[in-house]
């Protein structure tokens, strides 16, 4: 008995370790054959279970992003979804700060006090900077050292949510130092599933591979944008950058005036895509003649789904962006997926009609963004565009924005026509439904109500506003300095604004139109 006692304990303790070791291998991901950046000289064995996410295009730091792929059913998914980036830092001497100039201001009982400009942060140029600027709400936590790789230092740590700081979010860094350079890898998931998530980020990290950059090499590019078919794109330049920024799976298609990246395998609402977008720049032409030629190259994104897309940094409850800052328009196939497969696109398109009438507007006021129920109304009137066999056949009702405006107008919660033709963006923004429904009424109103275009002082409304914002916005800049700042602009614009209110509404009996709108709005049915 003792002897086969000591078999079955020795046994069980065996069974013990192999499903123990099973359950550690169950929670740490398989990792995909390494992936090779080698602009950045780098290979990373990725997990099967993410993928790669791009970066905005004025991301500094980030130079690579996973997330977690999400499962299909929301039940199945986790509260926070992991994540994994790529930090790239470059050594750089803190700058030598001049004397700090003191503007005297009235201090107590008639005596100067100096008041002393505020310094700016430091650069970044390591680990703990990054962390400290970019990572603000979290404090480093345990840290362990590791062997020298590549040349380089590691590091380990953890990210723990600093005091006031209610995130369930906690982080892990892996960091290798050396004089000239920092790379790191950063992840961040639930407080719950962090013990899961390093196990399967160590892995990346000891799998990683390090060597010198390669340079980029866009040979091929240059090639084709020196060819015959390639001049005819504008900012060859801009477009490289593009190609070359993207992240695996994406793809790109130049048209005259943008350059569409995409990741999704329908080609067909790719090519739709590429044609309808430069068919609507056509319109938004004729309508909106600009102020000056118009040299940009935009982006249009379209990501795979909504996930996708809210993780590249749209809104929640947007369908749509335009970033002026990164020359974007970034929305997401917005198709409708049933059992037979995705069907519908006709969401994708209101939403590109929409933001692309921004990107437009953006360059052709020079840069300046009209009214929002001027410049969201005109969006979303654009977004009710049929466009068939090459050629944009009408403009008819926005099916998001009826129902809400009709109902708000039954009901008596619409907004005074005097008082919303000057609100600011934030005041539009404070009750966007509605808002958003009522400027696009008001825009198809005055562009197709025949009582508008019995009334010619009520068919100059819109076009008196346009024309005047660009000539008394040109006015404004024609009187600023060339490095005047944003905020001296911004109120430049502002005034400019005002007056462009003032010239398409001079004379017009507002109630008299409000009352008009109202009746023909509230007839107005979907097709």
């Amino acid at each position: 008995m003792r002897i086969g006692g000591g078999l079955l304990e020795e046994g069980m303790s065996l069974l013990r370790v192999i499903v123990f070791v099973a359950g550690v291998t169950a929670l740490v991901a398989p990792l995909r054959a390494g992936e090779k950046y080698r602009e950045l000289g780098l290979t990373v064995d990725v997990p099967r279970n993410y993928e790669e996410v791009p970066t905005q295009p004025n991301e500094e730091w980030v130079v690579i992003y996973y997330a977690e792929k999400l499962p299909r059913k929301a039940a199945d998914r986790r509260r926070v979804r992991p994540s994994l980036s790529l930090v790239w830092i470059d050594w750089m001497d803190d700058p030598v700060q001049p004397p700090a100039e003191a503007e005297p201001v009235p201090g107590e009982e008639g005596e100067e006090a100096v008041e002393e400009a505020a310094a700016p942060p430091p650069p970044i140029n390591s680990i703990e900077r990054y962390l400290e600027q970019r990572q603000r709400g979290f404090e480093l936590g345990r840290s362990k050292g590791g062997r020298e790789r590549f040349g380089f230092e590691t590091t380990e740590f953890l990210l723990i949510p600093a005091v006031g700081n209610r995130t369930p979010q906690e982080g892990w860094v892996h960091a290798w130092k050396r004089a000239d350079r920092t790379l790191a890898l950063i992840g961040f998931c639930h407080a719950d599933d962090r013990e899961e998530c390093v196990k399967t980020w160590q892995r990346v990290a000891s799998k990683l591979r390090i060597e010198e950059p390669e340079g980029s090499d866009d040979r091929a590019l240059r090639r084709f944008y020196e060819s015959s078919r390639g001049r005819k794109y504008r900012d060859p330049e801009f477009r490289i950058r593009a190609k070359k920024s993207l992240a695996r799976g994406w793809k790109a298609e130049d048209t005259p005036n943008f350059v569409v990246v995409s990741h999704t395998n329908d080609e067909p609402l790719v090519r739709k895509i590429c044609r309808d977008i430069e068919l609507m720049r056509e319109e938004y032409i004729k309508r909106f003649p600009p102020a000056g030629e118009i040299k940009a190259v935009s982006v249009v994104r379209v990501c795979a789904n909504r996930e996708e897309y809210l993780t590249y940094g749209g809104m929640p409850g947007s369908a749509g962006y335009w970033n002026s800052a990164t020359e974007e328009l970034v929305l997401y196939d917005a198709r409708k997926v049933g059992k037979a497969g995705p069907s519908d696109d006709s969401n994708t398109f209101i939403v590109l009609y929409h933001e692309a009438f921004h990107q437009y507007i953006h360059y052709s006021t020079g840069e300046l963004p009209p009214h929002s129920w001027y410049n969201e109304g005109t969006g979303d009137y654009f977004s009710g565009a049929v466009v068939k066999n090459g050629k944009v056949r009408r403009i008819g009702v926005n099916p998001w924005r009826l129902g809400t405006i009709q109902r708000a107008i039954r009901e008596g919660k619409h907004v005074p026509w005097e008082t919303i033709i000057r609100w600011e963006q934030r005041d539009y923004y404070r009750n966007g439904g509605q808002n958003y429904a009522q400027g696009w009424s008001m825009i198809y109103f005055l562009r197709t109500a025949p009582a508008v275009e019995d009334n010619e002082r009520w068919a100059a409304i819109l076009p008196t506003y346009f024309d005047t914002l660009k000539a008394e916005y040109g006015r404004e800049l024609a009187e600023l300095a060339d490095d005047a700042s944003h905020a001296v602009r911004s109120e430049a614009g502002k005034r400019a604004r005002e007056r462009a209110v003032e010239a398409a509404f001079l004379d017009v009996d507002l109630k008299r139109l409000e009352l008009t709108w109202a009746a023909y709005t509230k007839e107005l049915e979907l097709p």
